[in-house]
């Protein structure tokens, strides 16, 4: 795990190349977003383009896999049914799927997995973005849902973790082909009414972003990092406001959004130093990189879990997976 940290805080800090191709990988987003947004492409398809274009892109010893992944010809997405308070209703889990993985030797050392929702600001609501609430009562709560289709088929029971707070989330996109990412406790807290507008969510900023010690919370080792860190990085507070490993909010646009995935700060931890934290949500984001077809790149033996999960290969939606090879490197 010290390596991964290292080599991360060395990419970020040290080295202009990773940025200069973090800035790259945003500028030739953003070019694909508005050249969307000018041909009038609703969310599926602007979703479509973005992973087209993401997919192959590298930053350091990072590359992404994204794949807009087609399930069956009866396929409406992972449709999932719950209860919002005591009405029963059934709705769409996410269109994207992100999934942050770092790996030495093919073995998985860290690894997050967010949900992300799409919304595209309608034309006669500039800045403003209309929200379902059964929808965000989903994203925000995690409650216990069975599968309806897609990739929870016809489970029942299925509560997923969500300690971190950090699984669901929403994309909005703008009308000049920018993206505001915002986590669905922050749109919860925001909105008026069934809307959420830039303005509140640029307001709600100034504690979006919380770089914290929470994944090595997990870690027994803790101490030992710690002493590490104070030693090779005396300048810098351990665990405190540190660029990479920290939980993201809030991204104002898709530069911020690329930025904070390309440094670990986006979504929940479900591996830390090689070790499992969440059965489930690990289980379920291996079945999401084995919808792109790189099952071949990672070594990863499913987790016994007592949520009874086996995940359907079924999903219509966008994954974009972030790959950190460390390889044999040793720091």
């Amino acid at each position: 795990m010290r390596c991964f940290i290292d080599s991360l805080l060395r990419d970020v800090i040290r080295n202009s190349n990773f940025r200069i191709e973090q800035n790259k990988i945003a500028k030739s987003a953003y070019d694909v977003l508005t050249a969307a947004c000018e041909r009038g492409d609703g969310e599926v398809a602007m979703v479509t383009k973005l992973c087209d274009d993401l997919h192959g892109k590298s930053c350091g010893k990072a590359k992404i896999c994204a794949k807009k992944v087609h399930g069956n010809s009866n396929s409406s997405g992972s449709m999932v049914t719950f209860h919002n308070g005591s009405k029963k209703v059934t709705k769409e889990l996410a269109d994207m799927v992100i999934i942050s993985l770092a790996t030495q030797d093919k073995e998985i050392v860290f690894e997050k997995i967010a949900f992300i929702q799409n919304k595209k600001e309608g034309k006669s609501r500039a800045g403003k973005w209309e929200i379902c609430p059964d929808q965000l009562y989903l994203l925000h709560n995690f409650p216990t849902f069975d599968g309806v289709s897609g990739v929870f088929g016809r489970q029942r029971d299925v509560a997923l973790s969500n300690a971190f707070g950090r699984l669901g989330n929403y994309g909005l996109f703008t009308a000049d082909g920018d993206m505001v990412f915002a986590n669905a406790r922050i749109i919860n807290a925001i909105q008026e009414g069934k809307t959420v507008s830039f303005d509140r969510i640029r307001n709600a900023t100034v504690k979006s972003q919380s770089n914290n010690a929470g994944p090595f919370l997990f870690d027994p080792m803790l101490m030992e990092e710690l002493y590490h860190f104070t030693k090779h990085y005396h300048w810098m507070p351990p665990f405190a406001g540190m660029p990479v490993l920290g939980d993201c909010d809030i991204a104002l646009n898709l530069y911020q959004f690329i930025r904070n995935w390309t440094q670990f700060n986006i979504g929940e931890t479900i591996v830390c130093r090689g070790r499992v934290i969440s059965g489930d949500l690990a289980n379920l984001a291996d079945c999401f990189i084995k919808s792109l077809g790189v099952r071949k790149n990672f070594d990863y033996i499913p987790v016994e879990t007592n949520d009874r999960n086996e995940w359907s290969p079924e999903f219509d939606g966008a994954v974009l997976v972030l790959h950190y090879d460390m390889g044999k490197d040793n720091y």
